[in-house]
């Protein structure tokens, strides 16, 4: 349970979904076929079965936890779903959970329908895992990830691209922070090619200097820039897509390089 807590942690804070794929591949290549079979079921929702509601996990928690309801609302406020405020407003910490996922739900989870037995369970989780087992006993995902990211892992390396070899050209046409949209010059005109989360500083504070110097306009969280910030992306795949002006759609983007217009970059 430890490891995959620490799995769901590092899948969140992934830089792109190609960072996801191979962090998830790595982990299901360490297991049995059983055990794989257990995780990426989780992670697309087909197990484990629901036990509780809301309300009725609430409730459980308010008759236990000492914490008064106004107060419960509060912390709810702040930004956390039910199942990790109920986690974290739990007012001890256990020393963990032993065992793997697949033991947990195959020894252990039918039997949380009962009430004593979730309080005990509760008791024993450090935070991270009582998270992961309140979204379960909800019957949500641990974490949201993309439909198809539990298939492309489950994949061949060589078949999905997820070594990021393909690259493009690019450059900056517009912000909505903290995602970028980088355009390809066609007809005279830049067409957009792909929307990417940056999130290494050194490439935000580049791109953030450049839109304080060169903004054109700004429609509510959108920033139109001055062209001259061309960059350089690696992605996954370029599929068809009727939804995307372009006709087509960029899986797994990241920005590799930057380089910024003037005479210092330029050397």
């Amino acid at each position: 349970m430890k490891n995959f807590c620490i799995l769901l942690s590092d899948l969140q804070g992934a830089a792109s979904e190609g960072s996801q794929v191979q962090l998830l591949r790595g982990f299901l290549q360490g297991l049995t076929p059983a055990e794989r079979g257990t995780v990426t079921g989780v992670l697309s929702g087909t197990l484990p079965s629901k036990l509780w509601t809301a309300p009725k996990l609430k409730a459980l928690f308010l008759s236990r936890a000492g914490l008064p309801e106004w107060l419960w609302e509060r912390c709810l406020k702040e930004g956390a779903d039910v199942a990790e405020c109920l986690a974290r407003c739990w007012p001890r910490e256990g020393k963990g959970l032993e065992g793997s996922l697949s033991d947990f739900l195959e020894h252990d989870w039918a039997a949380l329908a009962d009430p004593e037995k979730v309080i005990a369970c509760w008791e024993a989780c450090r935070s991270p895992e009582r998270i992961l087992v309140n979204r379960m006993l909800l019957g949500r995902l641990p974490i949201n990830l993309p439909q198809d990211l539990v298939a492309r892992a489950l994949q061949d390396p060589d078949a999905d691209g997820s070594d990021l070899s393909r690259e493009a050209e690019v450059e900056l046409m517009y912000a909505h922070f903290p995602d970028f949209s980088f355009g390809q010059e066609q007809a005279g005109s830049l067409q957009l090619f792909a929307r990417v989360r940056v999130e290494d500083p050194t490439h935000l504070k580049v791109l953030l200097d450049y839109m304080d110097r060169n903004l054109l306009e700004k429609k509510g969280p959108v920033v139109l820039v001055k062209r001259g910030l061309r960059g350089q992306i690696a992605y996954q795949r370029k599929i068809p897509s009727s939804r995307h002006k372009s006709g087509f759609k960029i899986e797994g983007a990241v920005l590799v390089k930057l380089f910024p217009p003037g005479e210092f970059w330029g050397i």
